[in-house]
């Protein structure tokens, strides 16, 4: 291993070369402090950058069904770092190791948002080193702080100083990113030829971002895979999750000896752990993954984003968005009973828009069984839902940002994953790693999966280095080209067996949602 360094504007930071690239791992760019925004932080001397730094707070006995249990060790408050891949041969280095700012142009850089209902993961977990190795282009992960930490709005419980609290995560990643616009020539990148990658609540985070003037100066390009802006709250909702929580804190806190009638102060000083225990008691129900997220608190995003998201502010640029067909399908996977299940698993997902999902599921099941002479089954029930909740959860969000961004006159590439089970954010597992054995077949339908990964995968680096998915896509002629979305004659690519451009039929998702996914407005 060599050691290598790079100067940033905030101090020296030392990384090392190793398996093809070379790696600064936990680079600090912001402090932070329980329920404030993120703050500046440099330093004197050199920074050893080479383990990785701690992770957001969050349940770290797997807590949600798709967390991994996990070692208290790697959790902290102060979790804002990032981590910077660079291919080993496109470093221009000096003989003593210091990386040399490009004359010209540096290589494009590729900024991804983790994952995780706003209440897990990591910039530690998805680093695709192959990826990185064969590519020419720079990889960099941000943290940002989650669930009660990033994402409770404690205005009417702490005050007017506390107006911001329930965007600290998304605060933390425009610090993350602005520092990367900032910092990355010094390693070899260009700061003009950003692109910003998110799935699922990574997704979602670059929706509420995608509100901040100021992302347009820092991000020229965006890849959104299973989600878009659904996940923008009212003050009323997020003032309603705030006084659930509450209820929790304060079994909590009698449960450790503390007076719960002191539940506001002690937000504010009780260990970390103590809050992480009432999260997990608060989110423990079957439809948890709406609970955290941005809120439209008339601070750090206008109250009306919904006017935003239509409005010439909003963030414009060259996208790819996509979803995949049947995004939670794992619901039946999980639940054998899902039929059953679903209606609770709605009422919790989408609060009280939770009434259009089942009058919706009640007619469409309802004509389909007419149509097709069927006589109702579980089964059948449960496709439906799974329907009715992929569309209104995922689908729906991202052909509307497609859609609009279009009109605007971006470029869009708009991609759905059909290829069975086309499951939540299955692009990027058949893009950057092997598809789990258990969801084919066979193994000819396995190598069918690889196919279409190293399609999607190409897409991806096409548009990352090129500016455009069909520049890697299509090498040897089989593929027609991958139109950008026209919103009067729209055409998405399909991931499945053909991998073909199609026209996206009328009513191809469920409409009668609102902007927010998850709504309490009863509530003020």
């Amino acid at each position: 291993m060599r050691t290598i360094y790079a100067k940033t504007e905030y101090g020296m930071v030392m990384g090392e070369i190793s398996g093809g690239f070379g790696a600064f791992k936990g680079i600090p760019f912001a402090r932070a402090q329980r329920f404030c925004p993120p703050e500046q932080i440099s330093w004197t001397g050199v920074k050893d950058c080479r383990v990785f730094g701690k992770k957001a707070m969050q349940v770290f006995d797997g807590g949600a069904p798709w967390a991994k249990p996990q070692s208290r060790e790697e959790f902290d408050e102060d979790c804002l770092n990032l981590n910077i891949f660079i291919p080993e041969k496109a470093l221009d280095l000096t003989e003593d190791g210091h990386i040399q700012t490009p004359d010209g142009h540096g290589l494009p850089v590729l900024v991804e948002i983790h994952g995780g209902a706003f209440q897990t993961g990591s910039n530690q977990e998805h680093t695709p080193r192959q990826m990185i190795r064969d590519n020419a282009f720079i990889y960099v992960a941000v943290n940002y702080r989650l669930g009660v930490l990033g994402f409770l709005y404690v205005d009417e419980i702490l005050g007017k100083p506390w107006a911001g609290s329930g965007n600290h995560g998304i605060l933390d990643l425009m610090a993350g990113v602005r520092w990367v616009y900032e910092n990355i020539a010094a390693f070899g990148g260009d700061p003009e030829r950003i692109t910003l990658m998110g799935s699922s609540a990574g997704a979602k985070a670059m929706g509420a971002m995608m509100c901040r003037p100021e992302l347009k100066k820092y991000v020229h390009q965006v890849i959104m895979s299973s989600g878009a802006t659904q996940s923008i709250r009212s003050k009323a909702t997020a003032r309603a999750t705030a006084r659930g929580f509450m209820d929790v804190f304060r079994q909590i806190l009698l449960k450790h000896g503390y007076d719960p009638q002191e539940a506001p102060k002690l937000l504010l000083s009780v260990p970390a752990d103590l809050l992480m225990e009432a999260q997990k008691l608060f989110c423990d129900n079957p439809g948890n993954t709406c609970m955290f997220g941005p809120v439209a608190d008339g601070v750090c995003f206008p109250e009306d984003c919904e006017e935003i998201i239509k409005s010439g502010t909003f963030w414009e640029g060259r996208a790819m968005i996509g979803s995949s067909r049947h995004e939670l399908a794992f619901y039946k996977m999980m639940h054998p009973d899902l039929a059953e299940k679903a209606p609770e698993i709605a009422d919790r997902l989408f609060e009280e828009n939770a009434p259009v999902a089942k009058e919706d599921f009640a007619r469409f099941f309802r004509e389909y069984c007419m149509e097709n002479g069927m006589a109702p089954s579980d089964d059948v029930q449960a496709d439906w839902w799974v329907k009715i909740l992929t569309d209104y959860m995922y689908r729906l969000y991202s052909y509307r940002l497609a859609a609009r961004l279009a009109e605007k006159g971006c470029q869009v590439w708009q991609y759905t994953v059909d290829l069975a089970p086309a499951l939540h954010c299955f692009d990027q597992q058949l893009a950057f790693g092997e598809p789990e054995a258990a969801f084919f077949k066979d193994e000819a339908h396995m190598e069918i999966a690889r196919t279409v990964g190293k399609k999607i995968y190409g897409a991806f680096i096409g548009f990352i280095e090129k500016q455009d998915p069909n520049a890697y896509l299509n090498p040897d002629g089989e593929m027609p080209c991958w139109p950008c979305l026209d919103p009067k004659d729209p055409y998405q690519m399909i991931w499945d067996v053909q991998n073909q451009a199609k026209k996206i039929p009328t009513g191809d998702v469920l409409d009668r949602f609102p902007e927010d996914v998850y709504r309490i407005s009863s509530a003020s």
